[in-house]
């Protein structure tokens, strides 16, 4: 009882502090971590020493990470109007980390309306692409645009409302799938919600379920298969309808019968879409408009599937990787 009157005290004290002094949330959360962490009288000293020498560096981070000033500009800045949807990269370089460049001088085009893709080996750069196109990252160097206009100078919101992103890191909210696919466009009536679902193939085993669309997935969607959170997530940016879409190796973990399924959706919601599409396996972009090989940070092969295999350059040498005494079969989508 004592103890738990001293954390209440404690958390009062820290929080008089914060309305009344101007504290920082930073300095707020830093104060509960530190208490938190430090308080374990049953240890000995030395185990306190440690776990106080812990709470000093995880308070540290949490007060820089809280009290990190905004990077965005706050001043107005105009809205991204998409056209046709081209989607260009002009010399772009970038790195995580200074002197180990991730891009250098990367150029490349994706055509308005079509299905690019991005091939390459993993550590390629090819993810770093795409988050680069939303604006999670800012290169250091060079001018990415859509439709001429400059990303770095646009609306953020905007930006980020023509594009949608179907990834084989599937995340969803812990609520109800109706919530889950309503993510992707907070005034969608049931019926579109409904209709979207139709478009991702995900309608038929929705109502399967014994709530339906008020089915709760649970935390990170722990209630439904890896499939199910797939189409969900198609749901979602169908009912999105960005003119811009970026499929980040959707169907990488599934079963071949889903798969088929998930890449049926996918030609769907690509279709009259600028598409950009990233893949290890070959067979996955072998229906692309335009390849783009991507290797050392930079594009270092374009063209069709069959101009990179008459190229005997780098796709080809992928290609021969994955279907070495294999006959070539393109994936029907």
């Amino acid at each position: 009882m004592l103890a738990g009157l001293a954390i209440g005290l404690v958390i009062l004290y820290a929080g008089w502090r914060n309305s009344s002094f101007g504290d920082t949330p930073g300095q707020f959360f830093a104060f509960i971590t530190a208490l938190l962490m430090a308080a374990d009288p049953l240890r000995r000293l030395s185990r306190l020493q440690v776990q106080l020498t812990a709470a000093a560096v995880g308070a540290r981070m949490m007060y820089d990470l809280l009290d990190l000033p905004a990077t965005e500009k706050a001043a107005p800045a105009p809205n991204l109007v998409v056209r046709g949807g081209e989607v260009r990269f002009e010399e772009v370089s970038f790195s995580y980390e200074a002197g180990v460049p991730v891009l250098s001088d990367l150029d490349f085009i994706a055509p308005a309306g079509r299905t690019t893709a991005l091939v390459g080996i993993s550590g390629s750069g090819k993810t770093t692409i795409l988050n680069l196109l939303q604006r999670f990252w800012v290169p250091q160097r060079g001018t990415i645009s859509i439709d001429g206009q400059s990303i770095a100078e646009l609306s953020l919101a905007s930006l980020r409302g023509q594009i949608a992103l179907v990834s084989q890191d599937v995340f969803l909210f812990d609520g109800t799938i109706r919530d889950n696919i309503r993510a992707g466009r907070q005034d969608a009536t049931d019926e579109e919600v409904a209709a979207a679902a139709r478009s991702a193939h995900a309608d038929q085993f929705i109502r399967s379920l014994p709530h339906g669309y008020d089915t709760q997935v649970g935390e990170l969607g722990a209630q439904v298969s890896g499939g199910q959170r797939q189409r969900i997530t198609l749901a979602r940016a169908f009912l999105k309808n960005a003119r811009i879409i970026l499929l980040d190796e959707p169907t990488s973990a599934l079963d071949s019968e889903t798969e088929l399924v998930i890449q049926r959706a996918l030609r769907d919601l690509s279709g009259g879409r600028t598409t950009l599409v990233i893949a290890h396996r070959l067979a996955t972009v072998l229906v692309a408009d335009l390849i783009h090989v991507v290797d050392g940070g930079g594009v270092v092969e374009s063209g069709t599937h069959h101009e990179l295999l008459r190229a005997k350059g780098a796709c080809a040498r992928l290609y021969e990787l994955q279907f070495k005494g294999e006959a070539e079969q393109p994936l029907a989508v």
